[in-house]
């Protein structure tokens, strides 16, 4: 995090970003994953390479270690769960020096922990086994994704609809909605910030994903900045 919360005090911050390997396995059901692997780079790798996915973080540089050990929130979280409901096993190399692989049958307790929201206090995980899912934007019909940007003056009525639509929306539909300021939007013509909500159709077909977002490009009264929502032919390409 930014503010080191993933660090506790009087502890060892190593960087694990050399370890970055992505291994699909013959059956394209899971891979080895470094954890310095970058989310951009996964995705990349998966969706264009193999025409898989898995989860990530939204953000390119975001690596997949510190993302699974803290939990982990993909934008595709509704359909596919959190980030670590995909991680089916772990190779981890303990305080001793010992080096072991866990799963759910192999050293449950300590998987159970690294799938928790303080996992790296556990040991040095030094490759994640994922589960891999076929990439619906591949698929005939494509998905659906991009962003809205909304006028500052029109946060309060655009969050409430939000919070109120998403949640029970079919759960193909992940969204994620922040709050931006002036500097983070980097929009002239709303120098104040504004509200971006960011949104995956996962799965075909695009148009269905089109009807889906409907209710928040129809919100009446307000004022849309920027609206890049439109079909995907690849997880790559609705995320960047």
């Amino acid at each position: 995090s930014y503010m080191g919360w993933s660090v506790l005090d009087g502890s060892l911050l190593i960087d694990m970003g050399r370890i970055n390997h992505i291994q699909v396995s013959p059956d394209k059901k899971t891979a080895e994953i470094g954890p310095g692997a970058l989310s951009d780079e996964v995705v990349r790798t998966l969706s264009l390479e193999h025409q898989l996915q898995t989860s990530t973080g939204g953000c390119p540089t975001v690596a997949l270690g510190g993302f699974l050990l803290g939990g982990g929130h993909p934008i595709i979280a509704r359909s596919t769960g959190a980030g670590v409901d995909n991680v089916l096993g772990h190779t981890v190399v303990l305080s001793n020096g010992t080096a072991l692989s866990t799963s759910a049958l192999a050293h449950p307790d300590l998987y159970w922990g690294l799938r928790g929201g303080c996992g790296f206090s556990f040991g040095l995980v030094t490759s994640f086994k994922m589960k891999l899912y076929p990439d619906p934007c591949a698929e005939k019909g494509g998905c659906y994704a991009g962003r809205i940007t909304y006028a500052p003056k029109d946060i309060s009525a655009v969050a409430r609809l939000f919070a109120e639509y998403v949640p029970q929306a079919d759960t193909k539909l992940g969204m994620m909605g922040f709050v931006m300021s002036g500097v983070a939007l980097n929009d002239e013509r709303a120098p104040e910030g504004g509200f971006m909500a960011a949104g995956v159709w996962n799965g075909p077909p695009a148009h269905e994903g089109q009807a889906a977002i409907q209710p928040l490009i129809t919100i009446p009264n307000v004022t849309i900045l920027e609206n890049s929502l439109g079909p995907r032919r690849s997880y790559w390409d609705a995320l960047l």
